[in-house]
């Protein structure tokens, strides 16, 4: 899995190019699925969607931490499924760009 952040651009469409190691980690996966989203409203982030959903298991289990309850809402106001095409590239909702 890769590590760190990495700049994109979004083009006419609403779509970002992955990075190659990206890509080649998401290659990788059973599923192509991707849940992308943003915690805090500034970052957009990319997550394949079995790890989205034990994400969304820890948002349920501390619920009662403001934190954590701020950032389910921000992550579920803002995230959509999504998919890596078959160029490498994933298509950003409208809310989050």
């Amino acid at each position: 899995m890769p590590h760190g952040l990495s700049r994109a651009k979004i083009d006419d469409k609403g779509r970002i190019k992955l990075p190659a190691g990206f890509l080649h980690y998401f290659d990788s996966l059973p599923e192509r699925k991707v849940f992308v989203t943003s915690l805090d409203g500034r970052i957009a982030e990319i997550y394949p969607i079995s790890t989205w959903r034990e994400t969304e298991k820890f948002f349920v289990a501390n619920r009662g931490m403001p934190e954590a309850r701020r950032a389910a809402f921000t992550a579920a106001r803002l995230g959509a499924d999504a998919e890596v095409d078959s160029q490498g590239r994933v298509t950003i909702n409208s809310e989050l760009r």
